[in-house]
Formats: C-alpha cells, structure tokens, sequence
C-alpha cells in the first residue's frame, strides 16, 4: 500500500469514528430528554387516560374467572 493509500485510509477511518460517535451521542441524549419529558406528558394525556380506563373497566376482576372452581 502507498503512502496515500493509508493516509486515507487512516482519515477516513478518523472520520468514520468520529461520525458513529456523534450519532451515538445524539442517541442518548435523545432518549433522555425523552425519558424526562414524553413520560410525562404521555400520562397526562387525555387520551391516554381514557384509553387505561377503558381498558381497567373492561377486564375481568381475576385474570382467569373461569378457571376458578368454587369450594
């Protein structure tokens, strides 16, 4: 290999590197700023509330009334 060859390749390897890094980087600070804002705002969602309370009153008081066999 010449001595171009690998002065490239070494730069762009640096590049490479550098360009995973940033995303990464950019990738847990998204995930925190989500973690400590959408949470919040998910639960606080009319929607969302009426969706869980939907969901609470339609299920069974026991996750498996028929299979219970009274004594």
């Amino acid at each position: 290999m010449s001595k171009h060859d690998s002065q490239f390749f070494n730069v762009f390897s640096v590049v490479l590197g550098l360009l995973v890094t940033f995303a990464l980087l950019v990738f847990a600070l998204a995930r925190h700023v989500g973690k400590n804002n959408q949470n919040v705002a998910v639960l606080e969602e009319p929607m969302h509330q009426q969706s869980v309370a939907s969901a609470l009153r339609s299920r069974p008081a026991w996750p498996w009334p028929d299979r219970i066999t009274p004594r």
